[in-house]
């Protein structure tokens, strides 16, 4: 997974964060990819 400029290697039971605004994405999916997304309003 690239998040911005950094590569990150996903294996099961990863947890990466991705701040707003930040561009991310999955490449060379190799097998079957299941994601949990969560969304939280900031802190005030």
């Amino acid at each position: 997974m690239r998040v911005a400029a950094e590569e990150h290697v996903v294996t099961e039971g990863s947890v990466i964060f991705v701040a707003a605004g930040v561009q991310h994405y999955f490449h060379e999916i190799e097998e079957e990819l299941i994601v949990l997304v969560f969304f939280a309003p900031a802190e005030s």
